[in-house]
């Protein structure tokens, strides 16, 4: 098998990510798209942001995201289908294959549980290796998003994830 190099996101104003090739998760976090300056910068620059954080990503062969179909605010809906409006043209230009999980879809192929909450998705991925968060809490909760759609389409395509030069674990949905 040849180099396969996929981007997961889990879109939103801050969004997480993560990188991996055949498997093996290279790289991962979360990117705040917002200024924090409310009132000071012009509101398009959201959408440039986004854009220009994905041109660094032109080599991919796939990018991951999660196909959210309610949303609790206008102000979400808003985000979230212009991201995924970019994310759309960016794809396109670049010939680049796309591919979507449900929320639920998700959390049920990596917890156990289509309702788990984000502290339950952050204690899986501590206990198959994730090193960035906090056992208990929900630090990091978009990129443990990524991640989790990431290693789920990997089980699902048959090839065995795993974090790079991390020690794999095995997911225990036992105590779940």
């Amino acid at each position: 098998m040849g180099d396969f190099k996929t981007l997961s996101i889990d879109i939103g104003s801050t969004f997480g990510y993560c990188v991996g090739n055949n498997g093996v998760i290279m790289d991962s976090g979360e990117v705040t798209l917002s200024s924090g300056t409310a009132g000071k910068t012009h509101p398009g620059h959201r959408w440039l942001r986004f854009q220009k954080w994905l041109g660094q990503y032109t080599d991919v062969q796939e990018i991951l995201f999660e196909d959210v179909q309610f949303v609790t605010s206008a102000q979400q809906m808003k985000v979230y289908g212009a991201l995924l409006g970019i994310l759309q043209v960016f794809c396109l230009a670049h010939g680049i294959r796309m591919a979507s999980l449900t929320p639920g879809q998700i959390k049920k192929d990596f917890t156990g549980n289509g309702a788990a909450k984000k502290d339950v998705l952050c204690d899986v991925a501590i206990r198959l290796g994730w090193k960035h968060g906090v056992a208990g809490t929900m630090n990091n909760h978009n990129e443990v998003d990524a991640i989790a759609l990431y290693w789920v389409t990997c089980v699902r395509r048959g090839v065995e994830p795993s974090f790079y030069a991390e020690q794999k674990y095995e997911i225990d949905n036992s105590d779940v």
